[in-house]
């Protein structure tokens, strides 16, 4: 149980496997979800369970936009934009829209750059949503990225609802074996 309930129409079928899920609708993808972060033992010793939802939702968005290949990689800038989204059924979170920027360069055969790197902005990335679905003890949210803006996206966004979940008992990370 992750707190989060979604409504979508009958032509969909959502595929959820470890916290991470697929919206298809007649074989294309509508949106991927991920609660991230997945457990409280996804954070490091230092670092606080309990964070801004701002803080948690950026660095999800941006860590989800990055790729690499051969020769280039591409990313994301911070948020052009982040609007306060409340659902029909009163889940809160964010609503972003942000920079998509790729760098390349001309390599040889045996993959080496022979030009410098060439920085491109491709265009936007979003929106994609954080919806807040904390538990007392850790920030976390469910994570919406759509492959492009899509009404029936947002119709489905404007409907989640969320509520509490008990989070059991604190887990042991290998991260406190050690203290």
């Amino acid at each position: 149980m992750l707190g989060f309930e979604l409504s979508f129409p009958a032509s969909c079928e959502f595929h959820e496997t470890l916290g991470t899920g697929e919206l298809k609708e007649s074989g294309k993808t509508l949106f991927r979800t991920d609660a991230w972060p997945a457990d409280e033992c996804m954070h490091a010793p230092a670092d606080s369970i309990l964070v801004a939802l701002t803080e948690l939702a950026l660095k999800r968005a941006k860590d989800f936009c990055q790729a690499d290949g051969c020769n280039g990689s591409s990313y994301c800038t911070d948020p052009m934009t982040v609007k306060p989204l409340t659902s029909r059924n009163g889940a809160t979170g964010l609503e972003m829209t942000l920079t998509r920027v790729s760098e390349s360069s001309e390599t040889n055969d045996e993959e080496e750059c022979v030009t410098p790197m060439k920085r491109t902005v491709e265009g936007t990335k979003g929106p994609v949503y954080a919806i807040d679905i904390s538990t007392e003890r850790m920030t976390r949210i469910l994570y919406i990225d759509a492959d492009s803006p899509d009404a029936k996206v947002k119709e489905i966004v404007s409907w989640i609802r969320t509520f509490k979940v008990d989070p059991g008992p604190k887990p042991v990370c290998i991260q406190d074996l050690g203290r």
